[in-house]
């Protein structure tokens, strides 16, 4: 599981011109939704899948709740396709082996399992440099630390011009995101994870998606802090292709 970005010597980070990141959906080749590969779930979604261009908000009861096994078959499309995925702060280790049986590329994956939310921000425009950059899965709410409204602007708007889906695990409690397209709620009842939309595109609130998700894909650790991954890492000072492992 690596990042391989090539970052020029003193760069510095810009992103008020538009126009660096415009990339159409017709000149990328690609819809403005991606299928989630639950048939039963793209029914209920607005161009029947996750949409591009656009922030996905995930409310959940807990963690480890199937979450990763939502989002593995988007990965595993996106991978295969040489696009790069991005985990920010999952909560625990994902299951290498599981992953990569499953149909993940690992050399097209990678993950930042860091606390501090400042340095999981730094990853986050990190990722953006990678012209082959997919998809962005982040689990906000993991401690008392929050996006403020500038952030979240930010991020929208990112979605937005690079034509990437972001998509973003919150806990039940956190207040929603305005700006997201869609939002949904997931829940854990009788060995099945339930899926309620609570805003999507065009309105309406269809019956709740029942699937069997539940899978043991995260290999929990006592230890679940990793590796402080960004210390002493100063984007001005990479002249070279930086490749950033978790392991």
């Amino acid at each position: 599981m690596r990042a391989l970005l090539p970052v020029k010597k003193n760069t510095r980070f810009s992103f008020g011109n538009r126009n660096l990141w415009q990339n159409s959906p017709e000149a990328l080749g690609e819809s403005t939704c991606r299928t989630t590969g639950y048939a039963e779930l793209d029914c209920v979604l607005p161009g029947a899948g996750w949409p591009t261009g656009a922030v996905t908000e995930i409310h959940m009861q807990r963690n480890d709740i199937g979450e990763l096994q939502l989002i593995l078959p988007v990965t595993a499309n996106l991978t295969q396709s040489q696009r790069q995925v991005y985990l920010i702060a999952p909560p625990y280790l994902p299951n290498e082996t599981a992953l990569s049986d499953s149909g993940v590329k690992m050399s097209s994956l990678s993950i930042l399992n860091d606390g501090n939310l400042e340095k999981q921000l730094d990853f986050f425009k990190l990722a953006l440099l990678n012209s082959q950059c997919g998809a962005i899965v982040w689990w906000l709410d993991q401690n008392n630390e929050k996006l403020d409204e500038k952030n979240i602007q930010y991020i929208h708007q990112v979605a937005k011009d690079r034509h990437i889906s972001i998509l973003l695990f919150r806990a039940s409690r956190a207040a929603p995101c305005e700006q997201s397209t869609l939002r949904l709620h997931i829940t854990r009842q009788e060995g099945r994870t339930q899926i309620r939309v609570l805003k999507r595109q065009g309105g309406g609130f269809p019956e709740p998606v029942s699937l069997e998700l539940y899978k043991n894909l995260l290999q929990r650790k006592r230890q679940r802090q990793m590796p402080d991954l960004l210390k002493d890492f100063s984007i001005d000072e990479v002249s070279s292709p930086t490749t950033i492992r978790t392991h």
